[in-house]
């Protein structure tokens, strides 16, 4: 198992799970859940290990369980963690290579009357 620093974590709106993003190049899936009671457990619930480079910025889009996140290697990908009756499933990932345009060093969602990433 890889390991690198932490840079950047997002809750999702419901509680239900947070995300890590670090500098191995790996997104980690949190269960709130397993953080509590006697169900406690120090390991993810799932890695997307697709994306590589140092993971800068991460953020979970409002009213949903979709990540974004940004790598210093120029790609911005954008996936689902699907959270059904305390079960992870596979993620689905979308990807957006901006090696041209440079490093991203942040990400945001807003959502007014349609969902815009900055």
């Amino acid at each position: 198992m890889s390991q690198g620093a932490v840079s950047a974590i997002a809750v999702s709106h419901d509680n239900k799970f947070f995300a890590t993003a670090s500098d191995d190049g790996t997104v980690r899936i949190w269960d709130c859940h397993r953080l509590e009671g006697k169900a406690v457990t120090n390991r993810s619930r799932q890695q997307y290990t697709k994306q590589g480079g140092r993971i800068r910025a991460l953020t979970l889009c409002e009213s949903s369980h979709t990540v974004v996140s940004a790598s210093d290697n120029g790609t911005i990908h954008v996936f689902r963690v699907e959270h059904a009756s305390k079960r992870f499933t596979p993620l689905q990932q979308k990807s957006l290579d901006l090696e041209e345009d440079g490093c991203v060093v942040d990400v945001k969602h807003m959502e007014n009357h349609e969902s815009v990433l900055v």
